[in-house]
């Protein structure tokens, strides 16, 4: 029995946990599994429309910057299934609260299913606290993936009981 997948586009994960990705395009899944790891059959949700973004035409602003009072209310919701940005020099900030989305005791997997992205970080906060950092991108070694899969694939930490 295959566990769910979560779509960049839809999410599960415990309370208070904050996803941030920078990407200049972003179209992403989350899913669970089981070993062993079968990607292309996991169920798979949606999270475009969870997702919080924010254009930093810059390219300077830092994970502590994009957490700040003064920027985080800057973020807008997406109001796509798939958001897409284009061919752009910006850097996107994408925020996602997986906050009573996610099975306890489950493994869940976030899929950007855009592989030609130089590079993308993934930050994870659970009660503000970073638990998880994680960089990859095209122009990184393929080995260095979290998962060795055509699309950015990160592991996400377990979900904990709240």
């Amino acid at each position: 029995m295959s566990a769910p997948r979560i779509n960049s586009n839809t999410a599960p994960f415990r309370p208070g946990i904050l996803l941030f990705c920078a990407a200049l395009l972003f179209s992403a899944n989350l899913f669970s599994f089981e070993a062993p790891l079968q990607v292309d059959r996991a169920p798979m949700h949606a999270l475009g429309t969870q997702m919080d973004i924010l254009e930093d035409a810059s390219g300077q602003l830092r994970v502590e910057d994009v957490r700040s009072a003064g920027v985080a209310g800057q973020f807008t919701r997406s109001l796509d299934n798939v958001p897409n940005f284009g061919f752009t020099d910006s850097v996107y900030w994408v925020r996602i609260s997986l906050a009573g989305l996610l099975d306890q005791g489950s493994q869940y997997l976030l899929e950007i299913g855009y592989p030609l992205l130089d590079h993308v970080e993934l930050y994870v906060y659970s009660d503000g606290v970073s638990i998880a950092e994680r960089t990859t991108g095209d122009a990184l070694p393929f080995a260095q993936r979290d998962i060795e899969y055509h699309h950015f694939v990160f592991e996400l930490p377990q979900v904990e009981q709240a």
